[in-house]
């Protein structure tokens, strides 16, 4: 395998690597982690790796988009179109020796920050330079005085220019530092990096960053090139990077001839939008004209509220949005739109400098015949097909029909949250605006959702595109977010009205947007009356990059009931499932009634009655059960429900009725996780022939057969066992003996990477205390037991291995009475900690998997 691939597999694993004296390397891993193969692959690139060690200069290939962006650099040169800007502004003084220091330790720990493109056998690569060279005198660090009475407007030119000074991409650096002084405690800082090396989201990273180590600023770097983070951190971070461009290379590599069947949709659509009138002297190919709408309080409400009825993503409801205003303003009904995919499938790069994007290409259709859900969901349609062909290049799907002059698109839909400010002691932050007046696309349109307020940026080429139209779009868009159409107004209807408004707008109203007080008013009194409150009424907190956890939707208004919240916020709820595995929902006003509803409808199927258990629980009222009713000493190792069988439930629901007093946390662990942290060998053994449980009903031992399978009757049971592939055998004294074979992992449908899916750390004897072990050893009829597929005993040192892999991946909360808890029963286990004083908490299903929905390696 290549260096990027080994550096990946080896970051996987857990194998550390040392240079020893001589030239030789010494690996530190985890059980079973090492194999023979990866150890020749290891000698293969000893010395690359000793380099990299030793702090040398090392390579990794290009994504393709990361080509496309460099062959536009040599063509045109930095563009201001090339270039990833930030700026905050500070109000306080600001130590130049102590941002400098933060500057550099940031430096030293994202790879990003010492790479440049070279060429290496004819193809260009990225070469990530030694730490050594990260030298104080050569940090892209300036210091730019600035008159305070400098007008706004000025001062934003001034920024952009910062943020659109060329680079080079072969010497480097590709990223800089500036800080206009515009007082002793007034300062703003611009940030600025070549896209070859980041993406939108990196700037946020490259702030956080820098202000945590501003923060910290008493121990600065030495100067001499030694290190002062951690090296393991730092051989992390490098790995990782080398590993995402080794994926994205090879996903692109193997998906490179297009797909047929969405090469034919798109085949027939070659939009061009309204172009300029020619003229003697035309402009920069880069320059560019720009319209900005800013929407805030009830307006911006009333948008966001729209969309939720529509039940539609932010950025399926922007595409469509823009389709609508790219038809008012009288260009064509027919699109090719291009957007980004953040392209970032791991905690991890969330927390890593790189550009990870992928492109997708989306065809848009506005059809006057139609109403506005309909377009919607074609347009979500089409996202679902844009993202099943991402790493395909867009050129081999549609030549350059989608293409500007410039190398971007024709048209560009992005949306972004809106940054916060980077969180530093003592430090005063205001996020600035540091859009350049340049695009390399012909018509981007920007949509940036803050918490309280939405702004909207048009932008358009000045040599592409004709100012008028861009003006009609941007006025049109205006008035789309202003008066958002309900999901059952006609398209034709829509386009009408919208272009009346703008025709007022055009002959002299006021720039101020008309509302739709209509709308407003029944938004107004839904949230008097408690209905569907929205996202004003809640606060979505996403878990930290550098670790999982559960996403948290807390009600901040007493009295948001949850089973109304969830049904406006469906799609929401659903996407955060998506994303992140598990949602805790807290603060809401519900019952064990509303946990059922709940379940069942972000599950999108009926609850599941809990038969073919394995542990005691107690029926609260329909298909709501209490969780597992063992005794609060005892401590339930995180597992997937009913992983044992070929059936199980998809989506879990735990409502918490009581939290106990001390203890009584539910840990989780993403399956994924757990099977990463398992020595490979172990998995490959496993996964080779399946897992074989076997259980024997016997009176006064483990549950009866009656309340395992919810009957008294054996012909019952008799038929159960045969729908489900379960050897059922009846003996003297009422005793029933079943034997199943199962999976042992399960693939992830977006990743493919293996997930850790049974129970055999339940079922294995290892698991009965030593007395009641050897008791029954004499026997051999386990209440429970678990083999390899071929019927070969597991060794306890393996489960002893799988216990504790859980154990490295587990997270846990306090639970608070209310609080709600979503699970994706593939992705994330759970468990239950020991407790004291009262404790009851309640459990809903929804959904049945199987194996070749799941995915079966």
């Amino acid at each position: 395998m290549s260096l990027a691939e080994l550096l990946s597999t080896l970051s996987e694993r857990d194998v550390r690597l040392d240079a020893l004296p001589g030239g030789g390397l010494r690996f530190r891993a985890p059980a079973g982690a090492m194999t023979e193969a990866l150890a020749d692959d290891i000698r293969r690139h000893r010395a690359e790796i000793r380099a990299m060690l030793a702090d040398g200069e090392w390579f990794c290939p290009l994504s393709v988009d990361q080509l496309r962006l460099w062959m536009l650099d040599r063509l045109h040169g930095t563009s201001p179109g090339l270039c990833i800007g930030g700026g905050f502004r500070l109000a306080t003084a600001i130590d130049e020796q102590r941002l400098r220091d933060a500057v550099r330790a940031v430096a030293l720990r994202q790879p990003a920050l010492r790479a440049r493109v070279v060429s290496q056998h004819g193809s260009p690569v990225l070469a990530v330079g030694p730490r050594a060279a990260v030298r104080p005198e050569t940090l892209p660090v300036r210091t730019v005085p600035v008159d305070p009475r400098l007008p706004p407007d000025a001062l934003s030119d001034l920024i952009a220019a910062q943020v659109s000074r060329p680079f080079d991409l072969a010497t480097g650096p590709l990223y800089r530092v500036c800080r206009l002084v515009l007082g002793e405690a007034d300062h703003v800082l611009v940030l600025a990096v070549h896209h070859v090396v980041a993406d939108n989201h990196s700037i946020s990273v490259l702030a956080e960053a820098l202000a945590a180590a501003y923060a910290r600023g008493a121990g600065r770097v030495p100067a001499t090139g030694q290190q002062s983070v951690d090296q393991n951190d730092q051989n992390d971070q490098e790995s990782h990077l080398a590993a995402w461009a080794a994926r994205a290379r090879r996903a692109a590599e193997g998906r490179r001839q297009p797909d047929s069947r969405r090469r034919l949709a798109l085949l027939d659509v070659a939009p061009r939008l309204p172009a300029p009138a020619a003229t003697t002297q035309a402009p920069p190919p880069w320059q560019a004209g720009s319209r900005e709408i800013v929407l805030s309080g009830e307006r911006h409400a009333a948008w966001y509220a729209a969309r939720q009825l529509c039940a539609a993503t932010t950025l399926t409801y922007c595409l469509a949005l823009t389709a609508l205003a790219v038809a008012v303003a009288g260009g064509p009904s027919d699109l090719l739109i291009g957007t980004p995919d953040v392209g970032r499938e791991s905690d991890r790069e969330w927390g890593t400098i790189g550009c990870f994007n992928t492109t997708m290409l989306l065809r848009v259709r506005t059809d006057t015949s139609a109403s506005v859900q309909k377009l919607i969901r074609g347009v979500a349609q089409e996202l679902g097909e844009a993202q099943r062909v991402r790493y395909v290049p867009y050129e081999a799907l549609v030549g350059q029909r989608a293409s500007s002059a410039s190398g971007g698109f024709v048209l560009w839909v992005a949306t972004y949250d809106e940054p916060d400010a980077p969180v530093a002691s003592g430090l005063g932050v205001q996020p600035v605006d540091v859009a350049a007046a340049s695009t390399r696309h012909d018509l981007r349109v920007a949509v940036f959702r803050g918490s309280r307020s939405t702004s909207v940026t048009v932008t358009y080429r000045l040599a592409t595109v004709a100012a008028p139209f861009a003006d009609s779009v941007a006025r049109a868009l205006e008035q789309l977010f202003a008066r958002p159409p309900r999901p059952t107004d006609p398209v034709a209807a829509v386009l009408t009205s919208i272009r009346s408004l703008v025709a007022d707008r055009q002959s002299g109203e006021t720039m101020s947007m008309r509302q739709d007080e209509e709308l407003l008013a029944a938004i107004r009194a839904r949230r008097r009356a408690g209905d569907r409150p929205g996202a004003l009424a809640v606060e979505v907190r996403r878990p930290a990059p550098a670790g999982w956890a559960p996403a948290v939707v807390e009600a901040k208004l007493s009295g948001v009931d949850l089973d109304r919240w969830v049904e406006d916020q469906l799609d929401s709820v659903r996407g955060l499932l998506t994303d992140h595995h598990a949602v805790l929902l807290r603060g809401f006003a519900g019952d064990a009634a509303a946990l059922g509803r709940v379940v069942a409808r972000v599950g999108g199927d009926e609850l599941v009655d809990y038969v073919n258990r394995s542990t005691p629980r107690s029926r609260v009222e329909g298909r709501i059960f209490t969780s597992t009713e063992y005794p609060s000493d005892q401590h339930i190792r995180l597992h997937s429900e009913q992983s044992y069988a070929t059936t199980w439930p998809l989506v879990l629901g735990f409502r918490c009725e009581t939290p106990a007093r001390e203890g009584g946390q539910t840990p989780l662990a993403r399956t994924a996780d757990v099977a990463r942290s398992l020595p490979p060998d172990l998995v490959e053994r496993f996964d080779a022939g399946g897992l074989v449980y076997e259980r024997w009903f016997q009176p006064h031992l483990d549950l009866p057969w009656q309340e395992v399978f919810q009957t008294d009757s054996r012909e019952e049971v008799a038929r159960y066992c045969a729908g489900e592939g379960i050897a059922a055998r009846w003996h003297d004294g009422d005793i029933l003996q079943t034997v199943q074979t199962a999976q042992a992992t399960l693939r992830d449908p977006r990743t493919a990477a293996a997930r850790w899916f049974n129970q055999v750390h339940l079922f294995h004897p290892s698991a009965l205390p030593e007395a009641v072990r050897a008791a029954v050893d004499r026997s051999g009829r386990y209440a429970r037991n678990v083999t390899l597929g071929d019927g070969t005993p597991i060794p306890d040192v393996d489960v002893e291995a799988i216990r504790q892999a859980y154990e490295r991946n587990a997270t846990q909360f306090d639970w608070v009475a209310g609080d709600v808890l979503i699970v994706d029963n593939l992705a994330v286990a759970h468990g239950r900690r020991p407790f004291t004083g009262p404790r009851k908490v309640l459990v809903a299903m929804a959904g049945t998997g199987t194996v070749p929905e799941a995915g079966r390696p």
